[in-house]
């Protein structure tokens, strides 16, 4: 496909990253996770390969001629808003409080940027409670229940009831790395289940089982085993603290994952009694940089081993989330 330049500003030259049809899926997936996938563009195949637009000259990028998706305009040009989640049919993003007043403007332009788009939703409000939900608006569209896929992986939900973010996509899949033949796994506040089905999956462990207590995601996770087809996960709605003793009566696990939920130092002394000895528990921590040897202490005071530590993503500003990999001493 060979673009020209026009008047009316229906294509740009800008960066993009030329990929195959196979892999482009994980890039595309990859770049939105890191907020690098410049949506304002489409996405074209060009010589059996994919070119994907990128926000800026990264690695690997080469400048091109793309088509831009909405005719003299994009949400970044039009209201100043850089990124926003599609989760299946579904777009979740905040919009600051200094545009509120074009929030329906904003929800009716995305709805027709996106085509598959049922509904837009803002976030009011940061993550709260003991299920980590956040409090969002309906601006445009309808309904709240979508299936979101993932790696050919299918994962319902309902946005405004449960917690699930399409940008832990990289995580999810390097925890596969982890596992060996034959382990066996506990997952700590599994939600809607996509750890244990990622796990059930792309590994070869033995058993997985999942504990959550919010009753309603709960309820997701079992339907999404059904969707995916997967039979070696157990799944428990439970509070941790009350679930684990009676598991240990039966069996302790290879690893413990732990997704960070508020107050996750309370959960260390559950976590240590269901891994085995020299077994693993991989948590995940929200904090800034400078809190991060505090906590690396606390592991460790608890009787942990800290083995690695690698920053994921930026949540907020000088706030990281880190995946923390340790063994039990």
């Amino acid at each position: 496909m060979k673009l020209k330049k026009s008047d009316d500003n229906k294509i740009r030259t800008e960066f993009v990253i030329r990929t195959t049809k196979r892999k482009g899926q994980k890039v595309l997936e990859k770049l939105k996770e890191k907020d690098l996938y410049d949506n304002s563009r489409k996405i074209i195949i060009e010589k059996n390969k994919l070119l994907i637009p990128v926000k800026g000259k990264i690695k690997g990028a080469k400048r091109k001629n793309l088509p831009i998706r909405f005719h003299l305009s994009n949400l970044r040009k039009k209201f100043g808003l850089q990124s926003f989640d599609i989760i299946g049919e579904i777009i979740v993003l905040f919009i600051p409080q200094n545009k509120l007043e074009q929030k329906n403007e904003i929800g009716n332009f995305l709805m027709a940027l996106y085509p598959h788009v049922k509904a837009v939703y803002r976030e009011v409000a940061e993550a709260t409670g003991n299920f980590r939900i956040q409090t969002k608006e309906l601006i445009a569209g309808e309904g709240s229940e979508t299936i979101h896929k993932e790696n050919k992986l299918k994962l319902k939900l309902d946005v405004t009831k449960v917690f699930f973010s399409p940008r832990q996509v990289t995580e999810r899949e390097e925890l596969v790395k982890h596992i060996r033949k034959g382990d066996r796994i506990c997952v700590f506040f599994s939600g809607i289940g996509p750890i244990p089905i990622y796990l059930a999956e792309f590994s070869e462990a033995e058993k997985i089982v999942g504990i959550e207590l919010n009753e309603i995601a709960h309820r997701f996770a079992l339907e999404n085993l059904e969707l995916n087809g997967i039979s070696n996960v157990e799944l428990i709605n439970g509070d941790v603290r009350t679930v684990v003793p009676e598991l240990i009566q039966k069996e302790l696990f290879d690893i413990v994952i732990m997704p960070s939920p508020k107050n996750s130092e309370s959960f260390l002394d559950v976590a240590k009694l269901a891994i085995k000895p020299k077994g693993k528990l991989i948590c995940y921590e929200t904090i800034s940089e400078k809190l991060l040897e505090n906590k690396i202490a606390e592991l460790e005071k608890t009787g942990f081993i800290v083995k690695h530590v690698k920053k994921s993503m930026e949540i907020a500003p000088r706030e990281w989330r880190f995946i923390i990999t340790t063994i039990k001493s």
